[in-house]
């Protein structure tokens, strides 16, 4: 469950076209939180109920928690440093409470995440799961920038945003550098993915010949999302 929840809140969120005024990625931001914190929340009750099990089995477990927590302690540090500087801009009179809160409460749900995956008894899954996940969004990012630059009176809107930049892939993110990080993303997730040794030799055999042209698309819309088509 935990890990159909993190493949979700990985290639969802990127895919939401649909948006209200006056926040283009408001419903985005929305549903990533919402099912990054579902998957927090179930992926937490599952090792609490493992936790028994685990202590019986081995007392090296404890030892290796706490080492992959030490392994993040630097990056957690500064996550909890931009955190602070978000509400010092608030505290100084530099930005609003609502834009120095909610970058706040982002670095703090990104913080839950990287504490998330630091724990053994989920890291593979969930390492497999956010590969998928992001190879997934990858693929249909890599079709939706093809058909703005290609097809443009496709995109309805609704479920395909239009490009605000004729010739350009923006992606349903709208906006063309973010595509390209995405994409970037996708393309590093596809080697994980692709040899992971799960379902067989043949199912194996197969990943590994869909990421050369996963591959080939991804870097094909990080071109798309940089330079304009003239058809």
């Amino acid at each position: 469950m935990a890990a159909a929840l993190v493949m979700a809140a990985t290639a969802l969120p990127a895919l939401l076209a649909y948006n209200l005024p006056p926040s283009p990625t408001q419903l985005n931001q929305l549903v990533a939180l919402a099912l990054w914190g579902a998957a927090a929340m179930v992926a937490c009750w599952v090792g609490t109920r493992n936790a028994w099990v685990y202590a019986r089995q081995s007392q090296d477990n404890a030892g290796f928690e706490t080492n992959n927590l030490r392994r993040t302690a630097a990056l957690s540090a500064a996550l909890l440093l931009v955190a602070c500087a978000c509400i010092a801009s608030w505290v100084s009179g530099s930005l609003s409470s609502g834009l120095s809160w909610s970058g706040a409460a982002i670095v703090a749900a990104t913080l839950v995440v990287t504490l998330l995956g630091a724990h053994s008894w989920s890291k593979t899954r969930i390492l497999h799961a956010f590969c998928l996940g992001s190879v997934l969004v990858g693929a249909a990012s890599a079709a939706i920038g093809c058909i703005q630059v290609f097809a443009p009176s496709l995109a309805d809107g609704d479920w395909i945003a239009r490009s605000s930049l004729a010739g350009r892939a923006v992606g349903n993110v709208r906006q063309p550098n973010h595509l390209a990080t995405l994409m970037l993303g996708s393309a590093a997730a596809v080697v994980p993915w692709a040899l992971r040794e799960h379902g067989g030799w043949l199912a194996a055999r197969w990943r590994l010949i869909l990421a050369w042209p996963l591959f080939a698309a991804f870097v094909l819309t990080i071109t798309l999302s940089g330079f304009a088509h003239r058809g």
